[in-house]
């Protein structure tokens, strides 16, 4: 849910003589493909939303049918998948990037933060406790 709210919500708004420019999250990849940038949009859109999406739809395609008992088709090659992509995962990163841009926008204009942010901070505290405790050590017993 956090994550479709961080989505769908305004992330932060610009106000600078009377004009306010709102973004979300995908225009910050979206604006560097405009500029001319496309493979720097193309990465910002995987590791702040491709990515995280991929890592969470495969984690509750796991977790769901194994808190019932049921082992999930294709367990191994899913798992595989949220290791791989798991360093590519940046919303921390991204995160850190947009507090800094904040801190450095002040000066210029007003910046007003939207409820996506919050719905990413809530996100990225959220994602780090599922990884920590996504462990592929723990003994599935029967499974």
């Amino acid at each position: 849910m956090l994550f479709i709210m961080a989505n769908a919500f305004p992330f932060l708004s610009l106000e600078l003589g009377g004009r306010v420019e709102e973004n979300i999250l995908l225009s910050s990849g979206l604006a560097m493909y405009q500029m001319g940038m496309p493979d720097l949009g193309i990465i910002i859109f995987f590791t702040s939303i491709g990515f995280p999406f991929i890592t969470i739809i495969c984690m509750l395609y796991l977790l769901i049918p194994l808190r019932f008992g049921i082992v999930p088709p294709a367990m191994g090659p899913i798992y595989r998948l949220i290791e791989a992509i798991n360093p590519w995962s940046l919303i921390s990163v991204f995160m850190l990037g947009v507090l800094i841009s904040i801190v450095k926008l002040q000066d210029l204009a007003n910046v007003i933060t939207g409820f996506s942010l919050y719905a990413l901070v809530g996100l990225l505290v959220a994602f780090a406790a599922a990884r920590a405790n996504f462990d592929s050590r723990v003994n599935l017993g029967t499974f």
